[in-house]
């Protein structure tokens, strides 16, 4: 009797250890090699980490706080190239050719604070390409963007962390010609939004109306004539607006100036319009 039970112990240990086995193999499963990532990724991963791709394993990988792939000539990203790398806080793609971007690309980049995406040819921005991201800076700047969805930035937030004057998302230098009325939903906690250099035509009156966090509005440099009245009615936070280079008339800039020195916090040292 004795033997059958240590018979039967043995057996159910052994189950054990191969549950356990399998279970670890189910975890590492989803680990891209570096090997077989964008042949730009592994070459930044190998020349940042100093070893060949087929010595960098997951342990190694999560120990990385900053990437920079910027001026690589990247023309495109899958979301296998972050795999692993959860531990990244700046991710610089800067100066490169990419077109286009995935929905979710980023999304277990759960670290992230500073996106520069800016200086690519990207001409939209996909339904939750940003979806699960809590930013410091999204740098979309100096693109072919020519328009943006409404949700565009759906999932995506902005947030301060220490050390950070402000949260910031940049779309200067693109050729927008005009943004759906809930693009900006919410993005409450955003401080500094750049819409400068684009090709606007107009403004719908709400579009700004989810922006209350919001202390600098850069708008110079589009081709405006006129903006819905109280359109910044929702924003008691903001301190500065440039609406310079736009095709005001005086009757126009007049009423804008009257509208935007009535908010509380705005002051008319920097009314430019």
């Amino acid at each position: 009797m004795l033997k059958f039970y240590c018979f039967i112990s043995i057996l159910l240990c052994s189950c054990e250890f191969l549950t356990d086995q399998s279970v670890s193999k189910s975890s590492s499963s989803d680990y891209t090699s570096v090997c077989d990532r964008s042949v730009y990724i592994e070459y930044a991963l190998e020349t940042q980490l100093q070893k060949e791709c087929d010595e960098i394993n997951e342990s190694t990988l999560d120990g990385i706080e900053k990437l920079d792939l910027s001026s690589r000539n990247i023309s495109s990203l899958q979301k296998e190239d972050f795999n692993n790398l959860s531990e990244v806080i700046y991710l610089y793609l800067g100066n490169n050719l990419i077109d286009s971007i995935s929905s979710g690309i980023f999304e277990d980049l759960t670290t992230l604070e500073y996106l520069s995406l800016s200086y690519n040819l990207i001409s939209e921005i996909p339904e939750d390409s940003f979806d699960g991201l809590s930013l410091v800076e999204l740098q979309l700047n100096n693109n072919q963007i020519t328009e943006l969805s409404a949700t565009s930035f759906d999932g995506l937030s902005f947030r301060l962390v220490n050390g950070a004057f402000k949260s910031s998302l940049n779309l200067h230098g693109n050729k927008l010609t005009n943004l759906p009325e809930s693009v900006f939903e919410g993005l409450d906690s955003l401080v500094d939004l750049y819409l400068s250099d684009n090709q606007i035509q107009e403004l719908e009156s709400g579009v700004l109306n989810d922006l209350t966090g919001l202390h600098y509005l850069h708008l110079q440099n589009n081709n405006l004539t006129s903006l819905p009245e109280n359109i910044f009615s929702e924003l008691n936070s903001l301190e500065y607006i440039d609406l310079t280079g736009n095709n005001f008339d005086d009757t126009e800039k007049d009423r804008i100036r009257d509208e935007v020195r009535n908010l509380s916090n705005f002051s008319s040292t920097w009314d430019l319009i």
